[in-house]
């Protein structure tokens, strides 16, 4: 809820979000749902959920996760 709270408090015009996470095992879960409720105006791109147990080992798959968001 916090972060919810963090995004209503902004003006997310012409911004783009880019989620991402890592835990153990249950990812985004219905986290991204309210997104565009809470950021309006923002333009949400594909998020990255890394599991907690290959995050040590996810240095490759980060770095072709941003080369891939054409910022």
């Amino acid at each position: 809820m916090v972060v919810y709270s963090f995004l209503e408090s902004y003006d997310w015009a012409g911004k783009t979000l880019v989620a991402f996470c890592t835990s153990g095992g249950s990812g985004f879960g219905r986290s991204l749902d309210r997104l565009p409720d809470s950021a309006p105006g923002a333009t949400i791109l594909d998020g990255l959920h890394v599991s907690g147990s290959s995050a040590a080992d996810s240095g490759d798959r980060v770095t072709e996760w941003i080369a891939g968001l054409g910022l």
